[in-house]
């Protein structure tokens, strides 16, 4: 059974990056671009394959690429994101050091 907290859910589950030091910075950019259009995304979202939910938001969508998104099978349990409720926002990157500071110390790990 699928839950949703009143106050919203976690939205961002991927993420990509480019390191500073990459030889080929210029492909690394259009991979990305790629990744995030809607004909990648749809494919991503698509149950038959990874089936994660789209990063894109739909309503700034033309309506063939939503359309194509809303067409895609979707499993018993699975809530649209009317009913997954508001995306929360990311945490400050701050939280990120204290966490890895404090799992460090705890199980100490280096």
């Amino acid at each position: 059974r699928s839950f949703v907290f009143d106050k919203g859910t976690i939205g961002n589950a991927s993420f990509l990056a480019i390191p500073y030091n990459g030889a080929h910075k210029e492909g690394a950019l259009l991979l990305c671009d790629f990744l995030l259009s809607p004909e990648a995304q749809l494919k991503k979202q698509d149950p038959a394959g990874y089936g994660g939910f789209t990063v894109l938001a739909m309503r700034k969508l033309d309506e063939v690429d939503r359309a194509r998104f809303e067409a895609l099978p979707r499993g018993i349990a699975t809530l649209s994101t009317e009913e997954l409720g508001p995306v929360l926002p990311e945490p400050h990157p701050s939280w990120m050091t204290r966490i890895v500071a404090t799992w460090q110390r705890r199980y100490e790990v280096r």
